[in-house]
């Protein structure tokens, strides 16, 4: 019995060494297979944005760079060339400042840490601010009003940034890199110096890191205290042509606040051609090449970013035709031929008679018959009116054009007189 316990507790440290060798057996295989595992993978940064994505050549403009393992960066640069400065905010954030460019450009944003630069990403557009769109396009020179500017390249903005013609907007709300929100100028003795605001069409500006927006018709802005007016429409037989259809000649338009007019009705014809309008600097006159239209009245309306004029007796202008009136057909063509009651009223029918009045309009016989009016109730109707007395007979009626009076229509016996 006492053999057996003395066996069974020499069995103790036996297994107490076998289960440390085991243990070390287990760490150093531990050890082994860390050490042959597959290294992880190479953590190259990534670009996914860049903002404000673009701004003037000469740089400066600080842009928050977004994407992966940006942790431990050594170099942020566009296309070559190095940011003037940059911090690590993050692994997924970095802030740079941008360097200058010599041209106008799209460079790309690249950033280099231990393990690699990235390949593609992100990329910055080197240029000046652009004005695409002014909304409304007018303001009151004496009333301050707000205008939203469409465009790109406007973070960063101030009021004196934003320069309509020589003027600097009184306040600017830069509401993306895209849009502006501006208060005009305005008219103002008390200041020092004084400001004047001319009016008139004028150029709006940005100016970014010294580079300012370029000019043309996007950035156009128009001064004026109110709508245009017309006053006088040039002579009516300035304009000549075929049936139905004008040439082309030049018209004087009088009036006011005429400045950046961009279009003129005449009728349903519109001319919308900057080379056909052709304004004077005092706003007062302009001259336009007249649209082809059928013959006939129309309304003459002056438009620009204010509004539209408003039509009146003024406004009205005739087309006429300068070929030959046709005559069709001619009623009542019987009178009396006693000296107090001779005469009386006819209607024509036929084309190209607008603008014909009474002394456009002959009877040919050897009464005395003299018409005392005319009136063109269309281009296709003319109501005469004829006094007169002489023996029973036949005469012609003739019709000449009221530009061209040697282009003549004629009725052969259209009035018997009895």
């Amino acid at each position: 019995m006492g053999r057996n316990c003395r066996a069974i507790t020499n069995q103790k440290p036996r297994r107490r060494r076998i289960r440390s060798v085991l243990v070390v057996f287990a760490l150093v295989m531990g050890v082994l297979a860390v050490g042959q595992a597959s290294p992880a993978a190479a953590a190259v940064p990534s670009v996914t944005s860049v903002t404000p994505g673009g701004g003037g050549l000469a740089g400066g403009e600080i842009v928050t760079i977004k994407g992966t393992d940006f942790t431990g960066a050594t170099a942020v640069k566009f296309d070559a060339v190095d940011a003037t400065s940059f911090a690590v905010i993050s692994s997924t954030r970095i802030v740079a400042q941008v360097p200058a460019a010599s041209a106008a450009a799209s460079a790309a944003v690249t950033v280099t840490n231990a393990d690699g630069t990235n390949a593609s990403g992100a990329v910055y557009k080197y240029g000046a601010p652009e004005i695409k769109s002014i909304s409304p396009g007018f303001s009151d020179p004496d009333a301050s009003s707000v205008v939203v500017i469409t465009g790109s390249g406007f973070t960063g903005a101030t009021a004196a940034d934003v320069m309509f013609g020589s003027n600097a907007a009184l306040a600017v709300w830069v509401a993306s890199d895209t849009q502006i929100v501006a208060t005009t100028p305005i008219n103002d003795s008390g200041a020092s110096p004084a400001v004047v605001v001319a009016s008139g069409v004028t150029d709006v500006t940005v100016t970014r890191n010294s580079v300012a927006s370029a000019t043309g018709d996007d950035s156009k802005f128009l001064f004026t205290a109110g709508v245009p007016t017309i006053t006088n429409l040039g002579d009516s037989t300035e304009v000549t042509g075929t049936d139905g259809a004008a040439v082309g000649s030049l018209m004087t338009i009088t009036g006011t606040r005429l400045w950046g007019t961009s279009e003129i009705t005449f009728g349903s014809a519109k001319v919308t051609n900057a080379d056909d309008i052709v304004i004077a600097a005092d706003g007062n006159t302009l001259t336009v090449k007249v649209p082809t239209r059928s013959n006939g009245p129309v309304d003459v309306i002056v438009n620009n970013a204010a509004g539209a004029s408003v039509t009146n007796l003024k406004t009205k202008f005739n087309y006429y035709s300068s070929a030959a009136p046709k005559i069709t057909s001619v009623s009542r063509s019987v009178f009396d031929k006693d000296a107090s009651t001779g005469g009386g009223t006819f209607l024509v029918a036929g084309s190209g008679l607008t603008g014909v009045n009474a002394d456009d309009v002959t009877l040919k016989c050897a009464s005395d018959l003299t018409p005392t009016s005319a009136t063109a109730v269309s281009d296709t109707s003319l109501v005469v009116r004829v006094v007169g007395s002489g023996a029973a007979e036949s005469c012609d009626l003739e019709i000449a054009n009221p530009i061209d009076n040697t282009k003549v229509a004629t009725e052969a016996n259209a009035i018997r007189f009895i």
